[in-house]
């Protein structure tokens, strides 16, 4: 079983409909699409975790533990840290490491067969991906400031919260792991919206939540907006890699 990992349903919200069979199951504040992929009906489990490090922890160790998930990958989108990759850039690293109160873990290195096939489908989905090295932090990154701070001291073209603590669960478990990511902020941008905030803990906002919160911040409704438009075309694009990956996919022995 393929076990997929990501953050908001937003950010995955066209790769569903790639998984034939579909169903959900909520534990705790996660939800778990379970269905098959491709003609071969290869079962696997989309887990929308919620923000952060210790939801996609949790839910990767639920993949494991209760779906028995053989490899992990973890999915969504990404802040850029290099000025060289715009809004909508494909990242597939070629290592993940964690940065955790200004420590830096060592880097943990993809399975190598399955880094080579989201290479080919990402090549056979025209996406032209980025590698190299991804940081994974415990906190939002939110400033210009922040995201210069972190490429100067660490390195890195990007920087997402979940895809080091997914790594962290299948390196335990022993079974590949690999990310796949679309850069949302470009390096240049400051994050506007609050979504910790916005969120509350949940991987959606509610409608209340989402009134009370704009309420609060009028002057963010044009950003919320932009965020969505920009989500919902890294939603595109991952959707394409992953039709291509259909059909490339490694089934372990």
């Amino acid at each position: 079983m393929i076990g997929f990992v990501a953050a908001f349903r937003a950010e995955v919200r066209d790769v569903l409909v790639e998984i034939s069979g579909e169903r959900g199951e909520r534990i705790e504040e996660a939800v778990f699409h379970r269905g098959y992929l491709g003609p071969a009906h290869f079962p696997a489990v989309l887990a929308i975790a919620g923000m952060g490090p210790v939801r996609a922890r949790a839910s990767a160790a639920t993949l494991v533990e209760r779906y028995r998930a053989s490899l992990l990958i973890a999915l969504g989108t990404c802040g850029g840290l290099s000025s060289a990759l715009p809004s909508g850039t494909l990242i597939i690293p070629s290592a993940v490491r964690s940065v955790t109160s200004g420590a830096c873990a060592g880097p943990v290195t993809p399975d190598a067969r399955l880094q080579e096939k989201l290479m080919q489908a990402a090549a056979s989905a025209s996406a032209r991906p980025v590698t190299g090295l991804l940081l994974s932090t415990e906190r939002v990154v939110r400033t210009a400031q922040e995201k210069r701070g972190l490429a100067d001291r660490f390195g890195g073209v990007a920087v997402d919260m979940e895809s080091g603590a997914v790594a962290a669960v299948a390196g335990e478990a022993g079974i590949p792991f690999a990310a796949v990511r679309v850069v949302l902020d470009t390096a240049e941008e400051d994050a506007v919206v609050d979504y910790e905030e916005l969120l509350q803990g949940r991987s959606v906002p509610t409608a209340a939540g989402a009134v009370a919160y704009l309420f609060r911040h009028p002057g963010h409704v044009c950003a919320l907006l932009g965020d969505a438009r920009r989500c919902r075309n890294a939603s595109r694009k991952l959707r394409r890699c992953f039709r291509a990956l259909r059909l490339t996919i490694i089934e372990p022995p």
